[in-house]
């Protein structure tokens, strides 16, 4: 997900019909520049070299997504489309939970993930923890950070919990659900899930993290 107005001028965009390295490309109504959805980037035309700005977003069920939030607007899409089931990620295998942005670029395999739904890692100086919820197959990617206190994490049957206070966590919406942290919220980081092959192609050089 994006932000539609680089350098402060609000954008239209639509789907082009063309690939890149077998990826959609988008075009915006204004310019008639070309965007890779990967990457945020315009790749040709007036616009090229800007990028969009990455909004923090989540993939996961539609039940999961009700529960916690009844009150959603729904974008349906039209008869003809496939609809998205759990099943699409049968092979973990085929996907990671990346993230751009950083040098070098990070992700978090699926298989990894499976086995260990709580990763603790740290880019750069900063603190993360990526969690997995196997029940809706939704990877998430949150900032350690709360507060001013740097908090470890660890899995747990009906969430995942922090060291420090064994307070209870949502994995898909990174809410404080019970403890004395409770309905306070990690920030999400704008990691997204992506065929693995994919990632690779726009981000060779990317360091897999490493559960801790």
């Amino acid at each position: 997900m994006y932000a539609r107005n680089p350098d402060q001028r609000i954008v239209t965009l639509g789907v082009s019909g063309m690939l890149w390295n077998r990826s959609l490309v988008m075009y915006d109504v204004e310019t008639r520049s070309y965007w890779s959805h990967l990457l945020g980037r315009a790749m040709s035309g007036p616009r090229r070299n800007t990028d969009l700005e990455q909004i923090p977003s989540t993939m996961t069920d539609w039940g999961a997504w009700k529960r916690r939030y009844p009150n959603t607007r729904v974008l349906w899409l039209p008869r003809s489309s496939r609809q998205y089931r759990r099943g699409f990620y049968q092979a973990p295998e085929q996907f990671v939970l990346g993230l751009a942005g950083v040098n070098p670029p990070r992700a978090w395999e699926f298989t990894q993930l499976s086995r260990h739904p709580v990763v603790n890692d740290q880019i750069d100086s900063k603190r993360v923890v990526a969690v997995f919820d196997p029940d809706t197959v939704t990877a998430r990617l949150y900032s350690s950070e709360l507060r001013g206190k740097i908090l470890e994490f660890e899995r747990d049957a009906k969430g995942f919990l922090d060291v420090q206070t064994r307070s209870l966590w949502d994995r898909i919406t990174g809410e404080c659900i019970a403890g004395q942290y409770k309905g306070a919220k990690l920030v999400p980081m704008p990691a997204i899930v992506s065929y693995r092959n994919t990632w690779l192609t726009f981000h060779p050089k990317t360091d897999f993290g490493s559960p801790r």
